[in-house]
């Protein structure tokens, strides 16, 4: 969905299905101004909001299912604990993205085309890092933005049509 403001078309998204008002509030946020930094040709900018605004929305969906998410984050990163001597999976909240992304789609959070897009989500994000981006070629610009801004409305609408997770559900 685009909206006109001033002479910059402004892409909005719907999270109306985001039970949390103030995580919603802040989310529509980042989501509004990362497409005005894309407008504006500010894409690191937009990128980076972007890959913020779905860091919030998996976290978001993770933690109404906290205890599932935790378990098949223990399942996934044993290793990982044992190395930093955890016997319990971090808060949800404490998750970096690419663990984020690995647990949703474990927990089946994810359609298809979300799922096949995740990792190259995660990678894009860690693009903007100056030492990232001075040892690649890579160039931020205008369809890399809106990309960017695309995979958030992806995700929006798999976390949409799959949420609540069942009770029921299991780690795979």
């Amino acid at each position: 969905m685009a909206a006109e403001e001033g002479s910059r078309t402004i892409h909005q998204i719907d999270l109306a299905f985001v039970s949390d008002e103030e995580i919603r509030g802040i989310l529509c946020e980042y989501y509004r101004q990362a497409s005005l930094a894309c407008a504006a040709g500010a894409h690191v900018g937009s990128i980076a909001l972007s890959g913020g605004a779905l860091e919030g929305l998996l976290t978001w969906a993770l933690s109404l299912h906290e205890e599932n998410a935790r378990t098949a984050y223990a399942e996934k990163y044993q290793k990982k604990m044992a190395a930093k001597g955890q016997k319990e999976p971090p808060p949800v909240r404490d998750w970096v993205l690419a663990e984020l992304i690995e647990i949703s789609i474990r927990l089946d959070l994810l359609s298809e085309n979300a799922k096949i897009t995740a990792h190259a989500v995660k990678d894009f994000r860690n693009y903007i890092h100056p030492y990232n981006a001075r040892k690649s070629s890579w160039a931020p610009d205008e369809s890399l933005a809106l990309i960017a801004l695309r995979l958030v409305d992806k995700f929006a609408e798999s976390l949409r049509k799959r949420l609540p997770l069942p009770s029921t559900s299991t780690p795979k």
